[in-house]
């Protein structure tokens, strides 16, 4: 096994000598063989023009000029051999020009000769080279160059071998012997091969021609003196000159020593002044002589020159700013030769250092101080080193930095953008600020403080994030920096914001045979930015557990929003709605409300005293159950009418449009109708009184009128168990939720209002249920009235316990504060009703809205009570179309009065408020608006309480302000 131990010198010697000992032989046996068979050489030989003994040596004929049948192998001739034979014989082949050199043989080709006989001289030349060695070692810059001139050949020759037909890859044996580990016995052997080599060249020579060597240093420093000294072995040299060259790679240099650089040169001896690296390379000297028209020439060894030395360089070169400077921080290196001057320019002019402009700069400083920068020290400012070797510059650029900005070409709605910068700048920034505008041209400053931003400490390059975008980030932005020497304002982007939140369409099956709801969602995106993140169905507002209830609603997921509702009973009723959620937002769909069935009477006809009904079914979950039914007039009990009797022909229980015909006047006088729907929640039933005396084209029932459908309290006819559950689950909630700490002011408020008879048991209630209790006995908290319940909650700041209240009395129709939503084109108007809503009666809520009606020139049905708010007394919500809205506004004295007649004093349009009794708290509520309005100050004489006083007053007021509509009301 080879040893380990070679040094890196003498590794690059045994790869050098295997590859011109062995390696070098077998592309110029392929040559060879190429050109001239082992069994054609003898006459190629004998038949050759120049004598065999003028190229010969004896023992060379021995092995190689063979009389047939016998015949040469080739693996047995050395590299001389081989280059002999393919120099004097291949010129007779049939196609010279493939294998003559460009310059001719014995020649040193170009580095532009390109033949294969130019690369067949380089392999002899490589081997010559190793055979001048003087060590068994080998520098690595030397190797270096001998390999690559080697790896550059070989590549050549393996493309003209395989383009003749052969199959070789000297490339492959090349890189083996790169890759092998020799060791000292190795060494030796090549030792040997080197020393016999150097013999048989000397051999070759013609006895009488000279020999020649050089000698001088292999390794000298930079700026230096070398010399080359050549030796001629023989006295008979008169006739040979004398010329040295210089190799570097595979180009050939001649040398010119009347040249400064080579000045005191003589024919013998080469001087080179202050070396460089430009010098470093292998050295000869040739002799050369010319006889009988034939050239010769003899090279020396080769020395290869190593230069050592560096050109001056910076070890540290950094730029810091002060508050009220400028530094460049600068190290030269300690290498050889040593630094002996140094300069500083700027914009190519000198710096003058005798101002108090510039501190250090010099070779013993570590700094260049620039003082008070501004504008005027902006440019390049340039250091130079300089030593024996050369000089060096080192440049930096004071400038305002410069800064671009950019964004994505589309942020989603919501998300976070980023505002990226790049801002290049020699000087670190010392201030940046970011900058908005609505039009991009008038710019205001960001406060990247600001919850809504955040800027990073990066001063580089800095950062803007805005967090949670919405349209309101559509605008401009723009990036301004600032450095020592001054600033600059960015590019102008615009950020463009998209993106929508979920979209809901809801729809609903009524699945009979499994007693089901599908409550059917779509739930989509009008673009894919935000995926849909979340869904989750509630009921009364609360989300529903789907696991949570044995099976009872199916399992919802983004893919599959439908919720399934199974085994549907009265428990089930409430106000389903779903929500989705992205990235921008969330969206609630529409309520689906499954609840009793609801009946609206639409239509009523009389043609040829034939009665026409035709009513409208809302139902959630669809009804099991439609049927017209019919009682005597001296009975209680209703029995189901035969639709397709002769009497009651073109009826039908159809849902959701049934229609009732009564041919017969006497069933119209002898009757009560009623229509009965039922479904999983509850039954609803509905009577029509004295519908066949009215006029063709309007509504009246008997326990449902059209007013009362719109008067905010149907009085629908529910099953007592749906009402006492909805009225259960109210009174549970409220006593669970009201607060502890409420408790003693609940109580107080209770016995304060007097409207308890029982105080005794009120002073030993010890919990909200208990006080609720003592309401429910006395008929102040029932199923159908919670007014007084919410007065106590509103008056202890129970706002949600109040609003679920508010949600039971809009739901199941009782007593109590609420307000509807309007449809579109309707509006609502507030009327103050003097008095208690309690007293606020079927007669008196039908009144109102027959009188709205009159006024406004509309149908009854097309005004509605929607609610009812807390007040004084309380506030009727009422709901008109928009178009009448001015109408009931430009309100004359006539239907004044019929508002004061129901105890109504005064109604709101929205900020309008409309007086209807002049009264003294009505006339400061006119002058405290008017106040409020104009931001006027006036004498209120407020102890005045005679009301002939306090209208005088009103009246010179009204003259005052020129509010001649008022003055002419009062």
């Amino acid at each position: 096994m080879a040893s380990k131990t070679l040094s890196k010198d003498q590794q690059n010697f045994m790869w050098i000598s295997i590859a011109c000992v062995d390696f070098i032989k077998l592309p110029l046996k392929d040559i060879l063989d190429n050109q001239i068979k082992p069994a054609d050489l003898f006459n190629r030989i004998n038949s050759s023009s120049t004598h065999r003994t003028y190229y010969l040596r004896r023992e060379q004929e021995n092995i190689c000029f063979i009389p047939p049948p016998g015949q040469p192998d080739y693996n047995d001739f050395d590299v001389t051999l081989l280059y002999t034979l393919i120099r004097n014989l291949s010129s007779a082949s049939l196609n010279p020009t493939s294998l003559n050199p460009t310059k001719g043989w014995g020649k040193v080709p170009d580095s532009s000769h390109m033949r294969i006989g130019d690369d067949i001289e380089r392999l002899r030349l490589m081997r010559n080279k190793f055979a001048h060695a003087n060590s068994a070692g080998i520098p690595e810059a030397e190797f270096q160059v001998l390999w690559n001139d080697l790896k550059s050949v070989i590549p050549r020759i393996q493309t003209f071998m395989n383009s003749t037909g052969s199959n070789v890859n000297y490339e492959q044996k090349l890189a083996d012997i790169e890759r092998t580990d020799f060791g000292f016995g190795d060494l030796q052997k090549y030792k040997l091969f080197l020393e016999a080599t150097l013999s048989q060249l000397k051999e070759e020579r013609i006895k009488d021609e000279p020999e020649i060597s050089i000698t001088g240093a292999e390794r000298v420093v930079w700026g230096e003196k070398t010399c080359f000294e050549a030796d001629l072995k023989q006295k008979e040299a008169s006739h040979w000159s004398i010329s040295w060259q210089r190799v570097r790679g595979s180009v050939t240099y001649q040398i010119d020593i009347s040249d400064k650089k080579y000045r005191d040169s003589t024919r013998t001896q080469l001087v080179i002044h202050s070396v460089s690296k430009d010098d470093e390379g292998e050295y000869q000297a040739v002799l050369a002589r010319e006889s009988n028209g034939n050239k010769r020439k003899i090279e020396s060894n080769a020395i290869f020159l190593h230069v050592k030395g560096e050109l001056p360089g910076f070890k540290v070169w950094k730029v810091t700013t002060e508050e009220e400077s400028i530094t460049i921080h600068y190290k030269v290196k300690n290498n050889a030769p040593r630094v002996y001057d140094i300069k500083w320019i700027k914009n190519g002019e000198g710096l003058n250092f005798k101002t108090q402009k510039y501190v250090g700069g010099g070779l013993s400083d570590s700094f260049l101080r620039i003082t008070s920068p501004n504008g005027g020290d902006k440019g390049t400012y340039s250091c130079t080193l300089e030593n024996a070797v050369g000089f060096t510059s080192r440049d930096v650029t004071f400038d305002i930095p410069k800064a671009t900005i950019s964004t994505e070409s589309k942020v989603y709605l919501g998300s976070t953008a980023q505002i990226k910068s790049e801002v290049s700048s020699t000087l670190p920034l010392s201030k940046y600020e970011w900058q908005k505008s609505v039009d991009g041209n008038a710019f205001e400053c960001m406060d990247i403080n600001e919850r809504k931003y955040h800027g990073t400490c990066n001063f580089m390059n800095p950062l803007l994030l805005i967090q949670n975008t919405t349209f309101d980030d559509i605008l401009y932005y723009r990036l301004l920096v600032w450095n020592r020497i001054g600033g600059c304002v960015s590019n102008t982007i615009y950020l463009n914001v998209t993106g929508n939140p979920p979209n809901i369409t809801c729809s609903h099956e009524t699945c009979f045979e499994s007693r089901s709801v599908k409550l059917i969602a779509k739930v989509y995106l009008y673009d894919t930015c935000h995926a849909i993140q979340k869904v989750v169905w509630t009921v009364n507002d609360e989300e529903i557990d789907q696991r949570g209830l044995g099976g009872k609603f199916s399992e919802v997921s983004v893919d599959s929003p439908c919720l399934t509702i199974h085994n549907i009973n009265c428990c089930d009723a409430g106000s389903y709605k779903i929500t989705a959620t992205n990235a921008v937002g969330s969206t609630t769909s529409d309520a689906i409300v499954l609840n009793i069935p609801e009946v609206i009477f639409a239509k009523f006809e009389k043609e040829d005293g034939t009665q026409w009904v035709t009513v409208t079914i809302k139902s959630i979950p669809e009804p099991v159950l439609v049927q017209w039914r019919k009682r005597e007039r001296n009975s209680d009990r209703f029995q189901p009418i035969n639709v397709n009797a002769e009497e009651f022909k073109g009826s039908s229980c159809s849902f959701p449009h049934p229609v009732l015909v009564v041919k017969l006047k006497e069933q119209v006088e002898n009757f009560h109708f009623q229509i009965k729907i039922k479904n999983f929640i509850g039954t609803c039933k509905k009577t029509i009184q004295d519908l066949f005396n009215l006029v063709p084209g309007t509504m009246k029932s008997e326990n449902v009128s059209s007013d009362e459908i719109n008067d905010g309290s149907l009085n629908e006819n529910y099953d007592d168990e749906v009402a006492g559950i909805k009225f259960a689950i109210l009174f549970d909630d409220l006593a669970d939720h009201f607060p502890e700490e409420k408790f003693k002011k609940l109580e107080d408020l209770i016995q304060s209002s007097t409207k308890v008879n029982n105080i005794e048991s009120l002073k030993e209630a010890k919990s909200a249920r208990d006080c609720f209790r003592i309401l429910y006995s006395e008929n102040l908290f029932t199923k159908l009235d919670v007014t007084f319940m919410q007065f106590l909650l509103r008056r202890t700041g129970c706002k949600e316990l109040d609003n679920k209240c508010a949600e039971y009395a809009k739901g199941q129709k009782a007593l109590g504060f609420y307000e509807k939503q309007t449809e579109d084109g309707f509006k609502h108007i507030y009327f103050h009703v003097t008095g208690d809503l309690s007293n606020f009666n079927k007669e008196k809520r039908r009144q109102i809205r027959e009188t709205v009606a009159a006024m406004v020139g509309c149908k009854t049905d097309r005004v509605s009570l929607n609610g009812y708010r807390h007040s004084e007394s309380f506030i009727a919500i009422v709901s008109i179309e928009v178009i009448y809205v001015g109408k009931l506004v430009a309100i004359n004295e006539q239907d004044r009065y019929r508002f004061v007649r129901l105890n109504i004093d005064y109604f709101t349009v929205d900020f309008i408020k409309v007086i209807l009794k002049i009264s003294p708290v009505n006339v400061l509520i006119i002058m405290n608006t008017f106040q409020r309005q104009n931001n006027t100050e006036f004498y209120h004489p407020v102890s005045l309480y005679h009301p002939k006083l306090e209208l005088i007053h009103l009246l010179d007021f009204c003259i005052k302000w020129k509010m001649k509509s008022l003055w002419k009301q009062v």
